[in-house]
């Protein structure tokens, strides 16, 4: 018997191939002292062919404050104390640029390159105050005021990954490389103040 016949193949795209597009953006407040932290990343991918290339924009203003009251002691012929408020704030933005691309070469062999370049958009600021009465054997002695200033700029720096991932006949591979490049400039200022001495240091 002669049967004639046709098959219609149809293919159906991979799961996941074309572009993609994710944004998260989010604000953390602080509802006693008003200070917020927002965060912001935007990604993009694009798939095809085991192939996928992706790259991100984040961005995340920090806005950080401590609060404490401190109290030392020191016992030696004479008992000193010294105590009062502690207030640190810092400030700063970053960003942070990635982009890089993964190549998945057989079902069970993949790799890959990855770069991520952080940027202090502009110089963070970080205070801490010390503000306190001196006392010697409880008897009102001094008091001292600090205040310490510090200023960080943080030139563009970069962390690079390049990795393999998989087997090749009976020879399974697992390589990673990394390079980290990053460095940051603080220049700090010190002024203390003593009420009994009527001093200024620097």
């Amino acid at each position: 018997a002669t049967v004639k016949s046709m098959v219609r193949i149809r293919t159906k795209k991979a799961q996941g191939e074309g572009f993609g597009l994710n944004l998260t953006a989010k604000d953390e407040q602080d509802l006693r002292y008003g200070f917020n932290t927002p965060n912001t990343k935007l990604g993009l991918n694009y798939r095809k062919n085991n192939v996928d290339v992706f790259g991100s924009v984040w961005y995340w203003h920090q806005d950080y404050r401590q609060y404490s009251w401190l109290e030392e002691t020191t016992m030696a012929a004479k008992t000193f104390s010294q105590v009062g408020p502690y207030t640190m704030t810092w400030k700063n933005d970053n960003l942070v640029y990635t982009a890089g691309a993964n190549w998945q070469l057989a079902e069970n062999h993949s790799i890959g390159v990855r770069a991520d370049l952080t940027q202090r958009p502009n110089k963070g600021k970080n205070m801490v105050i010390y503000d306190e009465d001196v006392r010697e054997d409880g008897i009102f002695l001094d008091h001292l005021y600090s205040e310490q200033t510090s200023r960080e700029e943080k030139p563009l720096g970069w962390l690079t990954n390049a990795y393999s991932n998989g087997q090749v006949g009976k020879l399974g591979i697992d390589f990673n490389f990394d390079f980290m490049n990053t460095e940051i400039n603080t220049n700090r200022e010190n002024r203390e103040t003593s009420l009994v001495e009527n001093d200024f240091v620097r």
